[in-house]
């Protein structure tokens, strides 16, 4: 109702401009109209935030910045993140999510398909579906998932509310305890393929899932090729500069080159989306040299600004932290998954992780 309301009432401005001023022509008023849309947009927002910060009182937002659905802001906050929409929809203890199709699901761009896809991806039945105006809004037994009807590739999760209903659940908490918790408890990020699947079936899943992040966002990875010699294979690595055990593995990274294993980079900034690290991580997928980028980060931890980038660059960092969310359930940096499907996590010595994915030294 607010939304109809507020659009009716710029409407009303714009007529009411045009009306003042005979002299304008139609084409100026029509130019006006994106803007009074986007500032009714604004409003909105901002409205849904002060909404949020009355019920929560103590809530410090520390960056608010666009998720991967259209209306949806991504609330980096004090009590976790949070994802609220234009409305008032909160996804709280909220995650991204990348959905793969691993299962070689027939998307026909049908619900059941799509029903079906994040299914396998949250390891659990959807129970409820229904569509909103630019999203689909499916439930699980543990969470509900949002997906934009524009990118079904990408989706939000986590525990859904209305602002009425966290403002009576925080309510009854207030009267059972002393003190509260101002951040609800929600299920656990969905149990991976990995914790489920038979030891056989894993690597099989990784395999398969790999190739489909090839072929799917292949400018997200950061490719390093052997330097002579036929390869035998390649490891995939999530990785942050950051992170010491990944700054080992980086400092022996010619040991894999020189022994014949390609080492492709997945960047992870385990500080979050909204991080410096996350920035300089993106500027490194969109430099017309990622490799020097990538060794410029592990050297400096910066970049020069003068760094050249791609023109209508693809790559996307927070895609990253999507896929680490998926069925590949990345928990920490460096994981390592092999060309055979294999995972090992931390490093030691280079002949020591490929030992442990089972890689001919």
């Amino acid at each position: 109702m607010f939304r109809q309301s507020l659009l009716a009432l710029s409407m009303v401005a714009l007529i009411g401009t045009a009306n003042a001023t005979p002299s304008s022509t139609g084409a100026q008023v029509v130019s006006q109209v994106p803007k009074i849309m986007q500032d009714a947009q604004g409003m909105m927002q901002d409205q849904a935030i002060a909404s949020l910060k009355k019920i929560i009182p103590d809530l410090v937002i520390y960056k608010i910045s666009q998720s991967p659905v259209r209306g949806f802001m991504d609330l980096d906050t004090s009590v976790d993140r949070i994802y609220l929409s234009e409305d008032g929809t909160v996804l709280l203890k909220a995650h991204s999510l990348a959905l793969i199709n691993t299962s070689n699901i027939k998307l026909d761009g049908s619900i059941e398909s799509l029903k079906k896809l994040v299914a396998d991806n949250m390891n659990s039945p959807v129970d409820k579906f229904h569509a909103e105006k630019n999203y689909y809004v499916l439930t699980t037994a543990n969470n509900t998932i949002i997906i934009d009807k524009n990118n079904t590739t990408q989706a939000i999760f986590g525990m859904f509310s209305t602002m009425q209903q966290l403002q009576a659940m925080l309510k009854q908490k207030a009267t059972e305890a002393p003190a509260i918790d101002t951040a609800p408890s929600v299920a656990p990020l969905p149990t991976s393929k990995t914790q489920s699947s038979s030891d056989e079936s894993l690597p099989q899943m990784m395999q398969k899932t790999m190739q489909y992040l090839l072929k799917t966002m292949p400018n997200n990875f950061v490719n390093f090729k052997v330097k002579k010699g036929g390869d035998k294979g390649t490891l995939y690595v999530f990785t942050d500069y950051t992170c010491p055990h990944c700054q080992e593995f980086h400092k022996h990274l010619d040991d894999f080159l020189n022994n014949g294993y390609n080492v492709d980079y997945l960047l992870l900034p385990r500080a979050g989306a909204n991080s410096l690290v996350a920035q300089n991580m993106q500027k490194a997928l969109c430099a017309v040299n990622p490799k020097i980028a990538v060794e410029l980060l592990y050297q400096n931890h910066a970049l020069p600004a003068n760094l050249k980038e791609k023109p209508n660059c693809k790559a996307d960092i927070k895609a990253n932290l999507a896929i680490a969310s998926s069925n590949i359930n990345v928990t920490g940096t460096p994981t390592i998954i092999g060309s055979n499907g294999r995972v090992t996590a931390g490093f030691t010595t280079s002949l020591g992780v490929l030992q442990k994915l089972g890689m001919k030294v």
